[in-house]
């Protein structure tokens, strides 16, 4: 365990200062892209950083450190979310593009352009397009953590990139593979 984080985990503030300097844009950014609301969104970053702190030290390999930091905030957000009712569960009906056509695509347009497409989304789309494109969750694994069935997990994934798709059209980019 590195010097900053044994001081973190001694609740040294000036280490906690810098670690929190470093991080909150990484942090803010996990819990913007499932909070459309800044106030939840700001809501939820300190509740996750309360979590890293109180928990750093069960940190062993601080090559794991940015994976489990963004799974707090990732789970973080979805207690703030838990709320959410889905009132069907609709039958996937297939996908259009890749999962790895939108996980290129985000990685390729700029920060803004894909907060602003993904902030278009309802609240259940965006929350399972995060999960699943852009954290790498499986449909039993956001299906479990939602309390919804997979079947629902695909149909709002499906729904997402359909409008992701309109909204990217209306941009003009329409030659998807120009994009890759």
């Amino acid at each position: 365990m590195s010097r900053l984080i044994k001081n973190i985990a001694k609740g040294n503030r000036r280490a906690q200062s810098r670690f929190y300097d470093e991080y909150s844009p990484l942090i803010m950014g996990v819990c913007m892209r499932y909070l459309k609301d800044p106030d939840r969104a700001a809501d939820a970053f300190q509740d996750a950083f309360v979590k890293i702190f109180n928990h750093i030290e069960k940190v062993r390999d601080e090559k794991a450190l940015l994976g489990w930091m963004k799974r707090i905030a990732v789970n973080t957000a979805l207690d703030h979310i838990k709320m959410i009712r889905y009132d069907a569960d609709i039958e996937d009906k297939g996908h259009e593009l890749s999962d790895q056509f939108y996980g290129d695509l985000l990685d390729r347009l700029s920060v803004e352009v894909v907060l602003d497409a993904v902030n278009r989304l309802s609240e259940g789309y965006r929350i399972v397009f995060n999960m699943h494109v852009v954290d790498g969750y499986s449909h039993e694994e956001i299906a479990e953590q939602l309390n919804i069935s997979v079947g629902t997990s695909r149909s709002q994934l499906f729904h997402a990139k359909r409008v992701l798709k309109q909204y990217l059209n209306e941009l003009g980019i329409t030659r998807y593979e120009q994009v890759i």
